[in-house]
């Protein structure tokens, strides 16, 4: 006889599975050569890796690429070696490399869910609305040379695996990973070692080595990379990807713009946000949530991530904005994921909850550029986050009429509820 926790762990594969699936169905997918004037302007950085990958097995010498570009070399040089040996091309190479990294941090978040005292439908839930964000996973299947970031979001989704479970030799990996894909893995720094500090229990003297390890491992691989790519770059990243807000501040500054600029890079965002505030209206959030640690290194690590894009500023980043800051996004889900570990909900309410969250997400997912419904046209933008936004609104709605923690105390969410739900914690 099947238990009912091996049951409801086979309904949340399922589950999942069919998100996938539908994420996948539903995108678009642009072509190198039909597309090229969208990949360009949605993701012009896609022809450095590529000019990279076609080197293979030398160098690209005979180019000469920006050294923040140059120094992500290793992802693309490895897919086009894979490429380059089993003779397929490195344009499908990067497409099936981008399918597993979406399958991989998947996986991978559904693991470190698995750390927190969640029910089941919880689980679902967060998987739901990490899936089917429209600005979180489209953009790499539509455009899937844009390697390093999907690189960088398989390593933060690591680094959080290797810090949760107390790993340090993951937690290396993970960061060197990260490093190598992304040099935006320089800003993890702080906040990795804030956790190992905090959170580990290792004795003090270890604790100390991790973190000079960590503060070390990612400078030691910007210099060597620079070292190795500077015959084919030019000499310095502009200055400007970090002083950019200032100057347009002190050039050109609207607070019109500022405020677009930011509602962009912060749109991403409002599912896990509207989730938290309607839980946080009814109040069925524990007591004392906020004094959790872990939730604010949580936090901490996004905004460091997504510190570097707002520092380049509207003339720089641009219309980039929503594809970097979304590289925090997990995360964001996964502090979330420790406040609903404490958090009391009946049953009944929990099943309500995955239906509304996937179906609120479902709307909002359709991406008007990179969905199969959209258009290879920046104009709609403005309607979609209008939708999107509404998404985030039946959220918070559905989430508020799902059920409060009053029902708890009126029946519906009584003890008999609650020891179905810690027995099933217990038994995953």
């Amino acid at each position: 006889m099947t238990s009912p926790s091996s049951s409801g762990v086979r309904v949340e594969v399922c589950f999942t599975a069919l998100l996938l699936v539908s994420l996948l169905v539903t995108n678009r997918y642009l072509s190198l050569e039909a597309d090229a004037a969208w990949v360009r302007f949605a993701g012009g950085d896609s022809y450095s890796y590529l000019t990279i990958a076609n080197a293979f097995p030398s160098l690209p010498y005979d180019a000469t690429l920006w050294l923040h570009k140059s120094q992500r070399f290793v992802l693309p040089y490895v897919l086009g070696g894979v490429a380059r040996m089993f003779g397929v091309p490195v344009e499908q190479v990067f497409r099936g490399f981008a399918v597993l990294v979406v399958l991989g941090v998947v996986v991978l978040f559904r693991r470190i869910l698995r750390y927190f005292a969640l029910s089941i439908e919880m689980r679902m839930v967060l998987l739901g609305i990490l899936i089917l964000n429209a600005y979180m996973f489209r953009y790499h299947l539509a455009i899937p040379w844009m390697v390093s970031d999907l690189g960088f979001q398989l390593g933060v989704v690591l680094v959080l695996l290797g810090l949760l479970g107390e790993r340090p030799g993951l937690t290396y990996v993970a960061l060197l990973f990260a490093t190598l894909s992304k040099q935006t893995a320089l800003t993890l720094i702080p906040g990795v070692m804030a956790w190992i500090w905090l959170e580990w229990n290792a004795p003090r003297k270890v604790r100390v080595a991790h973190c000079l390890i960590v503060a070390a491992l990612g400078p030691l691989v910007y210099l060597g990379t620079t070292w190795m790519v500077m015959s084919f770059s030019k000499p310095r990243v502009p200055i400007r990807y970090f002083v950019g807000l200032v100057e347009w501040i002190a050039g050109q500054f609207s607070l019109v713009a500022l405020s677009a600029f930011t509602a962009r890079g912060l749109i991403g965002f409002a599912l896990p946000v509207a989730l938290f505030l309607s839980l946080a209206v009814t109040r069925a959030l524990p007591g004392g949530w906020y004094r959790n640690r872990r939730l604010w290194l949580c936090l901490a690590l996004t905004a460091s991530i997504d510190l570097t894009p707002f520092l380049a500023g509207p003339v720089i980043t641009g219309h980039s904005l929503p594809r970097l800051t979304m590289l925090g996004y997990v995360p964001v889900l996964v502090g979330l994921g420790i406040v609903l570990a404490d958090t009391v909900l009946p049953i009944a309410v929990q099943q309500r909850l995955v239906f509304v969250s996937a179906f609120a997400a479902a709307i909002g997912s359709f991406h008007h550029f990179y969905s199969f419904l959209g258009v290879l046209d920046p104009g709609p933008a403005g309607k979609f986050a209008a939708v999107y936004l509404a998404s985030a609104l039946l959220l918070f709605v559905g989430t508020g009429a799902s059920g409060s923690a009053q029902e708890i105390a009126n029946g519906d969410g009584g003890r008999g509820n609650l020891e179905r739900r810690d027995h099933r914690r217990r038994d995953e």
